[in-house]
């Protein structure tokens, strides 16, 4: 997977550090190849309240995302864009509008009291129609273990693996493909049974498709010869966002 246009957000409350990200959007080019990626910096301002308050506010946003852009070009030139609204929805239509083909939440997990993702990034994740890289921007080292997570009915599936592939070859990491639902989405008895069966049945398809690929090396556009990578998989029924979280602490462990 290629990627060319990608989005960048860049929440102003997260303290990301700009040589982190600067590091890691660089090392998004090595997965095109080409090193000509395109780049946008991104934050939103509420539509509602004082009006001369938001002004301000988005003023100072914009003069932050700025000075941040610049702090980052000796590393990488990016564009920057200050969007207005709902943050999900402001994004997702830009990403319409640019045909972006990435999305990147600079998260900082450090400067929360939870480890996991807030609730306004998780809306990024399931509205966004494109993929969604969320990434901790400040930190320094490379990956060991990349989850992607995915709905197996859902038409995204695949490119996000894709995605998810080309991350983890960019660090020679292990891909875990994970798969969650809702309890509140099974039913007593029988039904709920085919229903896992049917799902688990979907997941190890994808699954045994994706272990082809890692038994042979395969070529991309550019004839640059990538060996597969190793990649298993996470079933798990429970709230999609607690789940994600629990693997990740199982992975740490």
């Amino acid at each position: 997977m290629k990627f060319k246009n990608i989005l960048a957000f860049c929440d102003s409350r997260e303290q990301v550090d700009s040589k982190s990200l600067a590091d890691a959007l660089s090392r998004l080019t090595t997965f095109d190849g080409t090193g000509r990626a395109r780049f946008t910096l991104c934050d939103t301002e509420a539509i509602v309240g004082d009006e001369r308050r938001r002004d301000q506010s988005g003023s100072d946003k914009l003069s932050r995302l700025v000075a941040f852009a610049e702090s980052m070009a000796s590393n990488i030139p990016v564009d920057v864009e200050m969007l207005a609204g709902a943050v999900p929805v402001s994004i997702a239509a830009l990403v319409l509008e640019r045909d972006f083909d990435l999305v990147v939440l600079a998260t900082n997990p450090a400067q929360r009291a939870s480890a996991g993702l807030t609730p306004q990034q998780l809306h990024v994740i399931r509205d966004c129609p494109v993929p969604v890289w969320a990434m901790d921007a400040n930190w320094p080292g490379r990956y060991e273990n990349i989850i992607a997570a995915v709905d197996v009915n859902d038409p995204m599936a695949l490119p996000l693996v894709r995605a998810a592939r080309s991350f983890a070859l960019a660090h020679n990491a292990r891909l875990h493909l994970m798969h969650a639902w809702p309890s509140s989405q099974l039913v007593d008895g029988e039904q709920a049974g085919d229903a896992r069966s049917e799902r688990a049945r979907t997941l190890l398809a994808r699954a045994q498709e994706l272990d082809q690929l890692r038994e042979r090396q395969f070529a991309d556009s550019n004839g640059e010869e990538r060996l597969a990578i190793d990649i298993d998989t996470l079933m798990a029924a429970g709230d999609p966002a607690e789940m994600v979280l629990r693997a990740v602490n199982d992975l740490r462990a």
